[in-house]
């Protein structure tokens, strides 16, 4: 909250993304914690983006009128055509990958096309690890809970092509199919299987592990769907790289419509066996919510799988009451025991 206390006395208002904010404090802190030292080290370049999330496309030019330092902006288009984008769309954006490069090129930081086709080959085998870890995960009682997923995804999504992140990434597949085997952290079958939408609690994850005294498991999170490349798990092309790639981030999560966001997770509620959706409303996000009333509707109109919507920020611990967030998880796991 400190940062984010910070960011308010400038003037940015609280209804604003928690993460942006916290990072625009963060910039402005007079003083800063030793780990926020070394993760905000004045920067010589800036790059920005409105993917995945829009209100960057305005928070990172207040960080260039900080630092007053070269900028470029990555320009991702709506995608109207769902897993199937028209061609315009991804040349649009694979023209803007091209002038990244141009742009890093002008200023000392010239690429290799070699090296970056062995990247764009590693992404494509950890997107294909994390969708066989999850067909794992749809095992009952399932081999790896969303309280360490959330965790797990940050590799296919930050750490994309990095050897290190693939070589973490295959140990945890490698952990979780001996789970899957019936090996140590198998728990007891699960009496109600969960789906968060939305955002998790990061700063107490643990909560996400509370409906478990009363057999509600969290199995998956809506959050793991963006930008890990599980619309399709073989579309990144080492021959193609800027394309692919390109393509790979106007399908995934949530740059598409939400029809595809709706079908996406009929799929996830019909294969993971979900007995109810429980829906964490940050409000500092506008993406996330807005489809929470077209998924509930679809959850409960096709498969009888009934939602839960509260307040539940993703970062911002000032907004968050432990008592009533387990209330209200204790009320809706109740509600499905008695169905």
């Amino acid at each position: 909250g400190r940062y984010l206390d910070v960011a308010e006395q400038a003037g940015f208002a609280r209804d604003l993304c928690p993460y942006h904010t916290a990072m625009l404090g963060c910039i402005d802190a007079p003083e800063r914690d030793a780990y926020v030292e070394r993760l905000f080290t004045p920067p010589d370049l800036i790059i920005g983006s409105n993917m995945p999330c829009e209100s960057e496309s305005k928070s990172f030019l207040y960080a260039v009128q900080k630092y007053n330092v070269p900028h470029y902006f990555l320009d991702a288009p709506l995608d109207l055509g769902g897993f199937e984008p028209s061609q315009r769309v991804v040349d649009y954006y694979a023209a803007g990958l091209h002038g990244l490069l141009s742009f890093l090129g002008e200023h000392g930081l010239k690429g290799d096309e070699g090296k970056l086709s062995e990247v764009v080959a590693r992404s494509r085998a950890m997107a294909r690890l994390w969708a066989d870890i999850d067909e794992l995960r749809k095992l009952r009682p399932t081999p790896m809970r969303l309280a360490d997923a959330v965790i797990a995804m940050y590799l296919p999504i930050y750490c994309a092509g990095h050897p290190d992140g693939l070589a973490a990434l295959q140990t945890i597949h490698a952990e979780v199919e001996q789970r899957a085997a019936g090996g140590p952290g198998m728990g007891d079958d699960e009496r109600f299987r969960l789906l968060l939408l939305g955002i998790p609690p990061y700063y107490n994850l643990g909560l996400l592990s509370y409906p478990e005294a009363k057999g509600g498991v969290f199995v998956k999170g809506e959050v793991e769907y963006v930008m890990t490349g599980q619309s399709d798990v073989n579309m990144l092309d080492p021959e193609r790289p800027l394309q692919s790639l390109a393509r790979k981030v106007i399908t995934d999560l949530p740059a598409p419509t939400y029809a595809v966001r709706l079908e996406v997770l009929r799929r996830t509620i019909r294969e993971f066996h979900i007995d109810g959706i429980v829906a964490a409303r940050k409000r500092g996000c506008r993406n996330f919510p807005a489809g929470f009333r077209l998924v509930k509707d679809m959850a409960a109109g096709e498969f009888g799988v009934p939602t839960t919507v509260f307040d539940l920020d993703g970062l911002d611990l000032r907004e968050y009451n432990d008592v009533q967030a387990k209330s209200n998880l204790d009320a809706f796991v109740e509600a499905l025991a008695s169905r």
